[in-house]
């Protein structure tokens, strides 16, 4: 549809500059597609538009998405993440539909103030594994689009670091502003 009538498909975000707004401004370069962005305050506002049809598609983070997938209201695509999410095992990732590499991934983490000592972070990383590792809280996880990770500190740095100068690129290269 994009392709056929360029610039007339219109996505929504949660906002300017959010995930929602890069992942989707991405995935229109990767698919050569133009597409209206349509920024919204919130991911709520966005979805009720997206039901009734004002818009015609969003990046959506699964909390936000989960419920009405479930109860039919919206249809799952596919999955930015590179691997499948495991409450979808149907769903199929973005790159397993033809755009090879893409990976667009949310994350949730627990920061400390720099300079926190190291046996605190270390402290506060064993407390964290050893809840992210109990039954109850994969479970209440799960319900809500969330699988439950936990690595080492200095991985989940790295992580950010890599996220970060992604999408600094992405912003540059698309010339991405907050207008």
């Amino acid at each position: 549809m994009a392709k056929a009538a360029p610039g007339s498909v219109n996505y929504g975000s949660s906002g300017n500059g959010t995930s929602a707004h890069l992942g989707a401004a991405l995935f229109a370069q990767r698919a050569d597609i133009k597409v209206t962005h349509v920024p919204y305050r919130g991911a709520a506002p966005a979805v009720q538009d997206l039901l009734g049809g004002q818009i015609q598609f969003m990046f959506l983070d699964m909390s936000s998405a989960l419920a009405q997938i479930k109860t039919g209201k919206l249809r799952a695509l596919a999955v930015a993440p590179a691997n499948r999410f495991a409450g979808l095992p149907d769903v199929p990732t973005v790159a397993e539909q033809g755009y090879p590499g893409f990976n667009v991934h949310g994350w949730y983490g627990l920061f400390a103030r720099s300079g926190t000592p190291a046996p605190i972070v270390q402290a506060l990383y064993t407390e964290v594994k050893k809840a992210l590792a109990s039954t109850e809280i994969r479970e209440l996880f799960q319900n809500y689009g969330i699988e439950a990770g936990g690595m080492p500190p200095e991985d989940y740095t790295e992580i950010v670091r890599k996220d970060l100068a992604m999408w600094k690129r992405t912003v540059d290269q698309l010339q991405i502003t907050l207008q």
